[in-house]
């Protein structure tokens, strides 16, 4: 709905889409009783892309999918390059693309409702609120991309996402290599977590630990400070602290960062939110905050924000 309303326009940065849309489409799959299949061209062209807004298209794509199996199943996911030429496509312009398809075993999608599954409020689930997809639709075409859709002759269906290649003009015999994850500085401390999804409790909580660090999870803002005052009081005061922007009924990340900074400047404190919109996420160091960490959490974001604001003891 932020993106209908606010206009949603995207903050683009330059990258490769995997791992990136990897991590989004196994986060949206954690619990399920799907699992994913990824066939990633190795050569696949680097695009201008807002990596908050892309990981909402296939975390809904995702879900549409295990939806669509509820017994479970496989998701295959392929991604490949692309040359549109004029008149070749419905929507897109003439030009080189990154298509990633996501496809279903499923039963299919009714020959009626094909032309109609983008539209807002339409859904043919009794749960559904006609948005995912919609709102999937109108990211991809804010980046100058589409999404589509068609039935698999032998059953299921299958959704390509079109992104543009940021080629700069020019068409390379092999796609730019992927830059590595910037590689953690030696870990040291205890990285304090607050957020009311266990979910995503337990995900940064693993990603922290494969990099070394101890970590203490709080659910919300009084648990939160009462760490924090703790540790200082102790005088073992945490490496970093990432706060959800949102609790549900109680203090969230920008009530708790103000408590904070009362008495604690020096300590890196980073935002976290599913919300690429608002003025926080755009601007986190005028709220007290260090830096943003947008949602769904990728080890590579994590590794970089650490390795940043972090100095090993």
């Amino acid at each position: 709905m932020m993106t209908f309303a606010s206009g949603g326009e995207p903050r683009r940065e330059l990258g490769h889409l995997f791992p990136y849309v990897a991590d989004a489409i196994t986060f949206a799959l954690t619990g399920s009783n799907c699992l994913a299949r990824f066939d990633i061209a190795a050569d696949l062209y680097p695009s201008e892309y807002d990596a908050t807004q892309i990981g909402q298209i296939f975390d809904n794509l995702a879900r549409n999918a295990q939806q669509a199996m509820p017994a479970g199943g496989q998701i295959v996911i392929t991604a490949c390059n692309q040359e549109i030429t004029a008149g070749a496509h419905a929507v897109l312009l003439p030009g080189f693309y990154v298509r990633i398809s996501v496809s279903d075993s499923g039963p299919g999608i009714a020959d009626e409702d094909l032309p109609k599954i983008f539209d807002p409020f339409f859904s043919t689930k009794a749960e559904g609120h006609g948005l995912g997809l919609a709102s999937s639709y109108s990211i991809a075409k804010r980046h100058g991309g589409c999404i589509d859709a068609e039935n698999l002759a032998g059953g299921g269906a299958v959704f390509h996402a079109w992104l543009p290649a940021a080629l700069n003009g020019n068409v390379p015999a092999q796609a730019t290599e992927q830059t590595e994850s910037p590689t953690a500085q030696t870990a040291a401390g205890t990285v304090l977590i607050m957020d009311d999804e266990e979910i995503v409790v337990e995900t940064m909580s693993a990603i922290l630990q494969s990099l070394g660090y101890a970590v203490t999870a709080t659910n919300n803002g009084k648990e939160a400070l009462a760490a924090e005052l703790s540790a200082r009081m102790s005088q073992k005061p945490f490496a970093a602290i990432i706060l959800d922007l949102t609790i549900p009924g109680g203090m969230g990340g920008k009530e708790v960062v103000a408590e904070i900074r009362k008495m604690d400047t020096q300590t890196p404190i980073f935002v976290s939110s599913g919300y690429s919109e608002g003025a926080i996420m755009s601007n986190p160091v005028a709220f007290g905050f260090t830096a943003a960490l947008p949602k769904p959490v990728r080890i590579a974001d994590v590794t970089a924000l650490l390795s940043k604001y972090l100095t090993a003891s």
